[in-house]
């Protein structure tokens, strides 16, 4: 197990990867259909926004993760040791909240919705999304979480069937 953060995300960048690459092998008909980005979203994303300017965007990866390109989603993925207790994610957790914020701003940039997926130890993944992004989906355990996102297990979406997933 890595000690060190950073390991610790690209390793669980890369697990999720391989879920979803493992989940739309029939579809996409290849083994390793999404990768990790090495960038980790880093080139474009933060301090970096500048680059946009600069850049020729067409082949831009925004994310974690290496998405092909007719997949609705950009995704971010988290992983921490400690999750939230539960009186502070109705408060509205702040941690959670420039995730979030973090989401959307790759979201605008790259024109596609986002999903962010949370692993914390000893805990299934969590993904938070737009309410709008589910639609009348019909995922099992929900939660909101503020006005205009919700909570629930990433194995539940990874359930949706591919039209939810893809343009």
């Amino acid at each position: 197990m890595a000690k060190n953060p950073k390991q610790k995300g690209n390793r669980f960048e890369a697990q999720t990867a391989q879920m979803l690459s493992e989940r739309f092998k029939p579809l996409l008909g290849v083994e390793k259909g999404f990768r990790r980005n090495i960038d980790s979203g880093s080139f474009y994303g933060g301090s970096n926004t500048h680059r946009m300017e600069s850049h020729n965007l067409d082949y831009a990866i925004f994310g974690d993760i290496v998405c092909p390109r007719e997949f609705r989603f950009i995704i971010e993925c988290k992983h921490y040791a400690t999750a939230p207790n539960l009186a502070t994610v109705f408060a509205g957790s702040k941690q959670w909240d420039g995730w979030i914020a973090e989401a959307e701003h790759d979201s605008n940039s790259s024109e596609k919705d986002w999903l962010l997926v949370i692993k914390y130890n000893r805990v299934k993944p969590l993904s938070i999304c737009r309410t709008s992004t589910l639609n009348n989906n019909q995922v099992g355990n929900t939660m909101s979480y503020g006005d205009n996102y919700v909570v629930t297990l990433w194995d539940n979406l990874l359930e949706l069937d591919d039209g939810f997933w893809f343009e």
